[in-house]
């Protein structure tokens, strides 16, 4: 049976191009535009539990079939597990709610009449009068141009910004400080990135539209790189206990070959003993 709105559109709001989203992980983004473009735009049922408008009933599984992409002959689509931490820190950031039912697992997304507005800016009219009577005639909202104004302004009322490379004046506010000491860098270690960021997009002459945001998914990546390193390091470590074992194993028994040969030819030389 068709899905109600089959073919049909969805809004993504220009905001989406400057949010934590677009410089977090593709795999993040793609799934919250999933979601968002499969919630139902009216109520429903499915399974006899009643979905409301915004909401929709997947699996992780599924999730990570339908959001793949092909490379050559070659399906590659976000894990089980990656799935699962996505979905958690969507919640965690307050942009979907889920919970478990028996037939999956049921996605709210917050704000989903603020993300898909039924307000219409064109409505289609009949003429009922005049040699074009009956015809259809496109009305066009006056406020369309005042809505497109308000969509092109950014967050804090002032005009959207063009990308632009790291000012001059870029320095470390105390809500960055903040975000990295919650994402596990302290101390010294905060000045020490935050120069090294600085370094890196100066010397590519990188451009961006938030800077702060990009500093923020710099501090995440680096708590990534970190988990990353002490994984290695715990593998390294178990490695090199390994290869010492393996070492001294080979020399034990070197050892024991090396003394058995010396005991044969130790019978061989000594002289073979007479009674009387």
């Amino acid at each position: 049976m068709e899905r109600v709105g089959e073919g049909t559109w969805f809004a993504l709001d220009r905001k989406l191009f400057t949010s934590s989203l677009w410089f977090d992980s593709p795999w993040k983004l793609k799934i919250f535009i999933y979601l968002v473009g499969n919630a139902n735009h009216d109520t429903g049922h499915f399974m006899g539990i009643e979905i409301l408008r915004g909401e929709l009933i997947r699996s992780y599984r599924t999730i990570a079939d339908e959001c793949g992409y092909m490379i050559g002959y070659r399906l590659k689509k976000p894990s089980f597990d990656t799935v699962r931490r996505i979905c958690e820190a969507l919640t965690k950031e307050q942009r979907i709610v889920q919970r478990t039912v028996h037939c999956g697992t049921l996605f709210k997304i917050i704000n989903y009449d603020k993300l898909q507005p039924n307000q219409e800016s064109r409505t289609v009219q009949r003429t009922q009068e005049g040699p074009f009577k009956g015809a259809a005639v496109t009305v066009h909202n006056k406020n369309d141009k005042n809505v497109n104004n308000e969509k092109n302004k950014d967050i804090g009322g002032e005009e959207k910004k063009r990308r632009h490379q790291l000012p001059s004046d870029f320095i470390l506010s105390e809500k960055l400080i903040q975000f990295a000491k919650e994402h596990g860098v302290n101390g010294d270690r905060i000045k020490s990135v935050f120069d090294h960021f600085c370094e890196h997009h100066q010397s590519r002459g990188n451009v961006m539209q938030r800077w702060d945001l990009a500093f923020r998914t710099w501090i995440r990546n680096d708590e990534n790189f970190k988990n990353k390193r002490s994984v290695a390091d715990k593998k390294s470590g178990v490695q090199r206990t390994m290869e010492i074992f393996a070492r001294r194993e080979h020399e034990r028994n070197q050892s024991q070959a090396e003394g058995g040969c010396n005991s044969d030819a130790n019978d061989k030389l000594l002289p073979n003993r007479t009674d009387g």
